[in-house]
């Protein structure tokens, strides 16, 4: 619950850009952190989401550890909001 809210949303962009509509300044950088997080969503769980081969065959250590970078700085953004509101 979010300003009396709960959004059922996988798309980590879409939530943010929920946010916008309430008026809460997103940062267009936050919105681009997002969205790249969301293409990790479903190919990275499912084993057949490529024509050939699985998953770990196609994300790097460096998608995994800029994955994890935006996630922190997207959780810092929301917590410090929630703080606020």
């Amino acid at each position: 619950m979010f300003f009396g809210r709960f959004e059922f949303e996988h798309s980590v962009s879409e939530l943010l850009l929920t946010m916008r509509k309430l008026e809460i300044k997103v940062t267009n950088e936050h919105i681009q952190y997002a969205r790249i997080l969301d293409r990790y969503h479903i190919p990275a769980r499912y084993p057949n989401a490529f024509e050939r081969g699985t998953p770990h065959e196609y994300f790097l250590e460096r998608d995994a550890e800029e994955a994890v970078k935006f996630t922190g700085e997207i959780i810092k953004f929301v917590e410090k909001e929630i703080k606020q509101n």
